[in-house]
């Protein structure tokens, strides 16, 4: 097969949204042990378990459990075991996954905070990105989210994987015109589908309905 690629699409982001002040508002982390009891809180991914976002979220685990003197525990299920990026952000915001990870496109279903990140050259060099994600605008995000979904963003990870690519196995794509007529997987990002429609592609894309709610909390 000839595979060609087509760089340009945003950069590859994944981030950890956390249920802390989720459904039923409780935070969950400082509910753990005030009785010396183990808590265990469930992180779900999609990454296989030799990509470089699953080796961080063993890490991560790892790191809670030590600074938590075991009182605290991250229980990871990776490779789309438990969720997939959009399903791990519901089950946060329904309360049934504590901690969920997704690509900062796969939140387009949730909130709106991300979608500049999917035109293309947005970034000029991975280091550019780094400024934005991990400096004041990216705290600003974070805020933003948080109204948006009821979640916190834990944290922010560079996938490793630079920009997005587009690739196909018919035929060459050497500009965007060449995609004319071409199916292509998208994401759930209106930005990206259409800049591939833009492009004269097919794009497909499954997004979850909007209008997500969190169950509401019963007294007992």
């Amino acid at each position: 097969m000839n595979w060609k690629k087509l760089t340009g699409l945003g950069l590859v982001l994944a981030l950890v949204v956390f249920s802390a002040v989720g459904c039923g508002g409780k935070d969950t982390a400082k509910q753990a042990d005030q009785n010396g009891a183990v808590k265990k809180l469930v992180l779900a991914h999609s990454a296989t378990p030799d990509n470089s976002l699953a080796i961080a979220y063993d890490k991560f685990a790892e790191l809670v459990k030590a600074k938590s003197n075991g009182k605290l525990i991250i229980e990871v299920h990776g490779g789309g075991s438990l969720a997939g990026d959009q399903t791990a952000v519901e089950g946060v915001k329904m309360g049934t996954i504590d901690i969920g990870s997704s690509a900062s496109n796969n939140m387009a279903p949730f909130t709106n905070a991300f979608l500049f990140a999917d035109l293309p050259y947005i970034f000029d060099s991975i280091e550019s990105s780094h400024k934005v994600w991990w400096g004041p605008i990216g705290e600003e995000l974070k805020q933003k989210v948080e109204k948006d979904i009821n979640a916190k963003v834990l944290f922010y990870l560079d996938t490793g994987g630079g920009f997005r690519v587009i690739t196909n196995n018919k035929k060459e794509v050497k500009t965007p015109a060449d995609l004319k007529g071409l199916k292509l997987r998208a994401t759930a990002s209106p930005i990206e589908v259409a800049l591939l429609k833009a492009w004269g592609g097919q794009p497909h894309s499954h997004t979850l309905a909007r209008g997500l709610h969190c169950p509401r909390a019963e007294s007992g």
